[in-house]
């Protein structure tokens, strides 16, 4: 009898494991069908229905021939993060570049870009996901990302050394 109750609990644990797996892998994957799509309303994509448009950031020079952007939205506690870049200045047409999900993000974190720094050296192309903290430089760095101008894509690197301004800390 032991060994049917093992068997079985292994049985449903294994179960469990791959619905949860794919659960997982789902939302990604449709996320991904965006990349390559192109948009002329930040806040009216239909595959992010439901999704707020938080903040959308300017990665480079405005008078760069190819503007590159950074778009937030959040749905609960889920974002995505819109590596765009802006094809058609007349049309306002974007074009997706990469795509970053993020099931759940605790309330209290945010993203910062432009002001993020590697060993205090400057680099506008981190993105990072930040705790707040009343001080001139976050410092409590939860993940960071590149965004690869080369390969138009958002790639994951390590925390180690990163911080981003704080804009708004002394200004009150």
């Amino acid at each position: 009898m032991k060994i049917i109750s093992a068997f079985s609990l292994y049985g449903l644990v294994l179960l469990f494991s791959v619905a949860a797996i794919s659960q997982d892998k789902h939302p990604d994957v449709e996320f991904k069908k965006l990349i390559n799509t192109t948009f002329n309303d930040e806040n009216n994509i239909p595959a992010l229905t439901g999704y707020q448009l938080q903040e959308s950031t300017l990665l480079n020079s405005i008078d760069d021939p190819e503007r590159l952007f950074l778009n937030v939205y959040s749905k609960g506690f889920a974002r995505a993060v819109l590596f765009t870049a802006l094809t058609d200045t007349v049309a306002f047409t974007f074009r997706i570049l990469d795509v970053l999900h993020l099931k759940s993000v605790r309330e209290e974190l945010e993203f910062k870009s432009v002001t993020c720094r590697r060993d205090k050296i400057e680099n506008s192309q981190i993105l990072a996901l930040v705790k707040p903290a009343g001080k001139s430089y976050f410092t409590d760095i939860k993940k960071a990302w590149i965004c690869d101008r080369e390969k138009g894509r958002l790639r994951a690197i390590s925390i180690k050394g990163i911080d981003c301004l704080n804009e708004g800390y002394e200004q009150f």
